[in-house]
């Protein structure tokens, strides 16, 4: 029985070393290896003679994208120093016609306005209202441009107005909506993506070192510090970074989070304090009449319940790309 019991044992092993031996065998060999087309070539010289007609800042976000450890092996691939697949390539060719799109948008994109903020007679009073007398002496910006794109809206926008003093970067937003919606209630939820307002504010382009506050309709904020590559595609997010001694308030005009009524929409006021915008930290190096830094202001707007909701993005000015494209950002003098 013992004889019979390993004899049964080892041809089914055989049986198993057979079978195994037959599905190596009938393995599907990898895909092979082809070399980029003549159209490859031709979209490669459209890529680069368009990237050498742009100004460098306008086509820079561009460019970094390309060169991520991600996606430039799509490049080396349509340039033939890297072998690729039919498949591979394919993609590549899909990738470098949407960063081609933007980089021939990059072109005539318009340059950045250039903003201003006039200084407060004295500190303001943060209530949400934009209620201080300083505020009628403010030029409102208007929110008008969906991101990467360079048609305003035509729907009255949002807008918000800028005023400074030795302690704080102040900031009013007001914004029209029927249907406010935020359903975010921890400081660094991701509030952008329902109705918020959004501020960036880079002190000096050199360091690309920014602020990014977004801030709900209810007064929950996220506030990151981003530490922008210059010369790669984004950026490190440090999201556990927050502003000390930062005033919110807000003020909703109707019911958020209820889509079956019509609201009017709601404020938010803001006061950053200098001390922690990089670059005015230390003693003696506050804020200045004449001083130049970077911004973008913008909005996020979500329309009804998820996950059936809308959710659009606007700014000041027309941003190519998205809202960390600092070479985009508008200077904004102190005056």
């Amino acid at each position: 029985m013992t004889n019979l019991l390993r004899a049964f044992r080892v041809a089914s092993l055989l049986l198993l070393t057979s079978a195994l031996a037959c599905c190596a065998s009938h393995k599907p060999a990898p895909d092979p290896v082809v070399p980029p087309t003549a159209a490859d070539a031709a979209l490669m010289a459209d890529w680069d003679k368009t990237v050498a007609a742009a100004a460098p800042d306008k086509v820079r976000e561009v460019v970094n994208h390309t060169r991520s450890e991600t996606w430039a092996p799509r490049l080396l691939m349509l340039r033939g120093s890297q072998p690729a697949t039919a498949g591979q390539l394919n993609e590549a060719r899909g990738y470098l016609n949407g960063q081609l799109r933007q980089a021939h948008a990059a072109l005539d994109w318009p340059t950045p306005v250039t903003l201003a903020a006039k200084r407060a007679p004295k500190p303001i009073q943060i209530t949400g209202l934009g209620d201080d007398q300083a505020w009628a002496s403010a030029k409102a910006i208007p929110i008008l441009y969906p991101a990467a794109n360079k048609g305003a809206i035509t729907q009255p926008p949002a807008t918000c107005k800028l005023l400074w003093d030795e302690q704080f970067l102040y900031a009013f937003y007001d914004v029209p909506d029927a249907d406010v919606q935020s359903p975010y209630t921890k400081r660094d939820e991701s509030v952008s993506q329902a109705d918020a307002v959004e501020l960036f504010i880079l002190p000096d382009m050199h360091f690309a070192q920014y602020w990014e506050i977004n801030v709900s309709p209810t007064g929950v904020v996220y506030d990151c510090l981003m530490a922008k590559q210059t010369d790669g595609w984004g950026g490190m997010a440090r999201i556990g970074e927050n502003i000390e001694g930062m005033k919110v308030a807000t003020h909703v005009r109707g019911t958020f989070n209820k889509s079956d009524d019509v609201d009017q929409g709601y404020t938010v006021e803001i006061a950053v304090p200098w001390t922690q915008v990089p670059g005015y930290a230390r003693p003696g190096t506050g804020p200045k009449a004449g001083d130049h830094l970077w911004t973008l202001i913008g909005q996020a707007d979500r329309t009804g319940v998820a996950p059936n909701s809308r959710l659009a993005y606007r700014a000041h000015l027309p941003i190519l790309g998205w809202f960390h494209n600092v070479w985009n950002y508008s200077p904004l003098v102190l005056e």
